[in-house]
C-alpha cells in the first residue's frame, strides 16, 4: 500500500464524487433496518441497543438512537487547512455536516481496510459524521452496564454485551468536543520566565 493511504494513516482520501442513487438507497435501507430494534428478552435487566463497528483490532459502539443515516464515503468535499481529524464536509438532509476520521479521533488507530461508508450521528447539539469500513451491526448492552460506563471520565468506556463481547462505548459528543478543544487549546503563547513556548489549556 502506498504511503499516505487511508489504511496506514487512519484517514481516508476525501473524494467529492457523488454515489449512484441506487447505492444511496441501499445504504438508506440498511440504516433503517439497523434502527429497527429487536424485541427485548425477558431478562430482568433492560437492554440498550448500540451500533458496533471495527476500528483496527477493537470493536467500538455508538448508541443506536444516535444513528441518523449511512452515506457512501465518496460524498465528501475536502476542507483545506482542516484539523488532522477532519476529513471534510458532506450534506445530509439539507444540512452541512462535518466528517471526522474515526480512527484519528480514537488516537490514530489504523484501519484494516479503507473506509467505505459514513455514519451520520446526532451528538446532542448537532449532526456529525464519521467514516467506517462496514455497515454497523446491532448489539444489546445491559442498561446497568451502560450507566456505569457513563461515569467514566474518558470518551470511551468498555462495556460487556449480553453475548459476552466487550465493546468500547463511544460518547460521541465528548469525543468530538475533545477533538475540537485540542485544536483550540494548542495556542502557542510566549513564556516570560523561559525562552520556550507553552501550550495554553485553561480555556
Amino acid at each position: 500500500m502506498t504511503p499516505g493511504s487511508g489504511a496506514e494513516s487512519g484517514r481516508p482520501s476525501a473524494r467529492s464524487g457523488g454515489a449512484p442513487e441506487f447505492v444511496r438507497e441501499i445504504l438508506r435501507r440498511r440504516a433503517d433496518a439497523l434502527r429497527v430494534v429487536p424485541p427485548e428478552g425477558r431478562d430482568e435487566d433492560t437492554l440498550v441497543w448500540v451500533a458496533v463497528c471495527s476500528v483496527g483490532n477493537g470493536s467500538f459502539a455508538f448508541l443506536l438512537s444516535a444513528l441518523r443515516g449511512i452515506l457512501p464515503l465518496g460524498m465528501i468535499t475536502p476542507v483545506p487547512l482542516a484539523g488532522p481529524s477532519v476529513v471534510g464536509v458532506t450534506r445530509f438532509q439539507g444540512q452541512l455536516v462535518t466528517v471526522f476520521s474515526l480512527a484519528a479521533l480514537l488516537g490514530d488507530r489504523s484501519w484494516a481496510i479503507d473506509p467505505t461508508n459514513l455514519l451520520v450521528l446526532d451528538c446532542g447539539d448537532g449532526l456529525v459524521a464519521v467514516d467506517c469500513t462496514e455497515v454497523p451491526r446491532s448489539v444489546a448492552l445491559p442498561a446497568r452496564a451502560l450507566e456505569s460506563a457513563r461515569d467514566v471520565s474518558g470518551a470511551t468506556a468498555p462495556v460487556q454485551a449480553t453475548d459476552g463481547e466487550v465493546v468500547q462505548l463511544i460518547d460521541v459528543a465528548r469525543l468530538v468536543k475533545d477533538a475540537r478543544a485540542s485544536r483550540k487549546d494548542r495556542e502557542i503563547v510566549p513564556n516570560r520566565s523561559e525562552e520556550t513556548e507553552v501550550v495554553r489549556g485553561d480555556r
